[in-house]
């Protein structure tokens, strides 16, 4: 549309153009918002932060606590899962797998 066209549709089109301007400018502030929101290192801070302040971080010390605890039943449990884990890998082999 060139301007001989919008003087005679009115003020309605330069309304709607300053509209769309503004909406233009707020769209790209809210990408670059996100884009900087959503940048890997800010995921990675974000994400350790909420481990260290949520249930993440006390779970973590609770199983510490426990690990340091009772290593006698956690040594019995990471052997038999090792086992697994064996016995799992010799049997795909024979199989060809």
């Amino acid at each position: 549309m060139n301007r001989y066209d919008r003087s005679a549709a009115g003020p309605d089109v330069e309304r709607i153009e300053r509209d769309l301007s503004g909406t233009r400018t707020r769209l790209g502030a809210t990408i670059d918002a996100l884009r900087r929101r959503l940048a890997p290192g800010e995921m990675a801070d974000r994400a350790v932060a909420y481990a260290r302040e949520g249930g993440a971080g006390a779970f973590g010390r609770d199983l510490a606590g426990t690990v340091r605890g009772r290593p006698g039943p956690v040594a019995l449990l990471g052997a038999g899962i090792a086992w697994l884990m064996l016995a799992d890998w010799r049997s795909g082999r024979r199989r060809g797998g």
